[in-house]
């Protein structure tokens, strides 16, 4: 015996995202709140190196400054120090083998931590004409890691 056949119209039933779209009515617009939660995520995700790389260049910055005053600091004790004794045995006279000169805290500001000045300044020519003066700025950079920035010319003067 055959099957009888509906009588009617047969009618698919959507399914899916289809059957979702085809719910809303047609003065409806927009995206559903599962699409928006999803898009949101995406664009999270997107950014966090964004965010991560921004941080970076602040961090390296903020380093490149640190080490730049430390060293304009070593610099103008440098030229101090030139300036001082006649002789290369009066500047030795001056500045002891390991002579620390202090760093004021305005030379600081803005910086975390603290830092540290040495001079040292050493014979080279048996005649007593030339010396090596050296200026060390010993501070702690912004990850907490002790640094040092060295300064260092030669200075000849006359006569011993």
């Amino acid at each position: 015996m055959p099957t009888a056949m509906p009588r009617g119209p047969v009618i698919e039933a959507p399914v899916g995202l289809e059957a979702a779209r085809q719910r809303r009515r047609p003065n409806e617009s927009g995206f559903s709140l599962l699409e928006a939660i999803v898009a949101l995520t995406l664009l999270v995700i997107g950014m966090m190196p964004l965010a991560h790389a921004l941080v970076s260049t602040n961090n390296s910055r903020e380093d490149a400054e640190r080490v730049y005053r430390m060293h304009l600091l070593a610099a103008n004790q440098l030229e101090a120090v030139k300036l001082q004794g006649e002789t290369v045995t009066q500047l030795i006279q001056n500045y002891a083998i390991d002579d620390s000169f202090p760093i004021a805290a305005t030379e600081l500001a803005g910086l975390a931590g603290s830092a540290e000045g040495r001079v040292e300044v050493s014979r080279l020519s048996a005649t007593g004409t030339a010396a090596l003066v050296q200026v060390h700025i010993d501070y702690i950079d912004a990850n907490g890691a002790p640094r040092r920035e060295t300064v260092a010319t030669i200075i000849r003067k006359g006569g011993a």
